[in-house]
Formats: C-alpha cells, structure tokens, sequence
C-alpha cells in the first residue's frame, strides 16, 4: 500500500510516538523508512556578545544534537526495513516540503497537536498543500 514512508523526528515525546508508528507501517507494509529531522539553530539573541566562536559552538552543538537523534531513532528501526536519514540545516517547513518532494514520499507520520498525523500524499502537491496548511512552529 505504502511505498515510501516520512518521519519527521525532533526528540519529544510526541514524536517519539511518530516513529513507533511508523516504524510498524514500514515493517507491516516493507516499505523504506526515512527519518528526518533539522537542526535547530540558537536565535540570533543567543550569539550578542559571546563573538564568533561561541556562535559556532552553539551551531556545532546543534548539529551534534540532531546527528544523535538520527542514530538513536536509526537504532530502533528493525534490520528488516531499509532506512535512510535527512539531517537538515534548513528551516524545518521549506525543508521537509522539499524532502517530501524529493523523496516522493506517499505517507509523512508527523505530530501535530499531540496527536500522531497520518497524511498520504498521492501526489506530491497534496502533500505540500498539507504542510503549508497545517499550523507550524517552525
């Protein structure tokens, strides 16, 4: 049924939640897995005065951070589904738009509201409409 399944992962609860699930569709449906998550830089307040070396300190833990989420959640991906990772440096919305494009991705499992979201993107416009409609922190 499913022939490409997106994950968007940011280390809360909630989207802990998301993987679980999709993990059992990638496993009860074979299809690949794609786990993606973004690096979430510091706001510009966070770099006054420290210079430029606090502020690559900050981005590079930043970077450090989203790398480690990615392997956590690789590691619970059972051997039997292929996944793969996207670790971007962009703003999350553009990003994982982009990704879902790119990757043609037929289902994104996202959070949203506390609630774990299914949306079967038939073509790759309906899925950018869904992530440009849908109310966003990002």
């Amino acid at each position: 049924m499913f022939h490409s399944i997106l994950v968007a992962i940011d280390g809360s609860a909630d989207a802990e939640r998301a993987l679980a699930q999709a993990i059992d569709l990638a496993e009860s449906e074979h299809a690949p897995l794609t786990l993606f998550s973004a690096v979430v830089m510091p706001p510009a307040g966070a770099y006054l005065g420290g210079g430029s070396s606090v502020a690559a300190e900050l981005a590079g833990e930043a970077e450090g951070e989203a790398e480690a989420l990615l392997r956590t959640a690789v590691e619970r991906v059972p051997n039997c589904v292929s996944v793969s990772t996207v670790l971007s440096r962009d703003a999350v919305r553009p990003a994982l738009i982009r990704q879902i494009k790119d990757g043609a991705h037929d289902l994104v499992v996202m959070v949203r509201a506390g609630a774990v979201r299914f949306a079967r993107c038939c073509l790759a416009a309906s899925a950018t409409t869904y992530c440009t409609t849908v109310p966003c922190r990002c």
